[in-house]
């Protein structure tokens, strides 16, 4: 169905989403990680949420202040 619809952004977070489905008496959530996106069949009235990568860095610190050259650099292992 995600294909479909044309896939996901360069934004999506895509180690998970939210599927809202209607069951016959309530609301249901379920949360569907990446491994098991193929084996979730979407119902009539599903609603897929898919939320955005945190604009944060793994990898960066930030240089400021009086310093020669300010700005963000990567840490990468074994960076002493």
């Amino acid at each position: 169905a995600l294909g479909f619809a044309g896939g996901f952004t360069d934004n999506a977070y895509r180690a998970s989403l939210t599927i809202r489905r209607i069951t016959n008496r309530e609301r249901r959530i379920l949360n569907v990680t990446e491994a098991d996106l193929g084996n979730v069949a979407p119902q009539a009235g599903d609603r897929v949420e898919v939320g955005r990568v945190l604009d944060r860095y793994e990898n960066r610190v930030q240089v400021v202040g009086a310093v020669m050259r300010p700005g963000d650099y990567a840490v990468e292992p074994g960076l002493e």
